[in-house]
């Protein structure tokens, strides 16, 4: 799935092995699990939301009309939870009221893919090293 091949190529992993993270999306549900109910529980025990900004996730359901995305933003603005954008392409996301005012990864502002392809890998790392830091400032 798409979830599955971004978050590959975010290198996540090591984070998950030194327990600072677990690693779940949408992806994961399983035929036969009730999915609205799988994805309130694990916002409910989540308190990190990475969202990974495009131009195709800001114009889909669930960024603009989902309870998922309602849910995860209410969590942000209670301060029980904190919602990350990463940005892998260009797009509009200053524009979106509960997204525009949000640091967001990389640092620099600039999407993963404008950068060349050789430098992609080092954009999707530096992504992931500025998250670790959430974890130790």
């Amino acid at each position: 799935s798409l979830s599955n091949k971004l978050l590959s190529k975010l290198e996540l992993l090591p984070l998950e092995k030194l327990n600072l993270i677990r690693i779940w999306h949408r992806g994961k549900i399983k035929p036969g699990m009730k999915t609205a109910k799988e994805i309130n529980d694990r916002i409910q025990k989540s308190m990190i939301f990475l969202i990974l900004l495009s131009s195709d996730y800001l114009s889909s359901k669930i960024c603009s009309h989902d309870e998922e995305y309602r849910l995860i933003i209410n969590k942000h603005k209670s301060k029980s939870g904190q919602v990350v954008p990463v940005i892998l392409s260009p797009c509009l996301w200053r524009k979106i009221p509960e997204l525009g005012d949000l640091d967001c990864l990389p640092k620099n502002q600039r999407p993963i893919s404008g950068s060349r392809e050789w430098n992609k890998k080092t954009a999707f790392n530096q992504v992931v090293e500025e998250f670790h830091s959430f974890f130790y400032d």
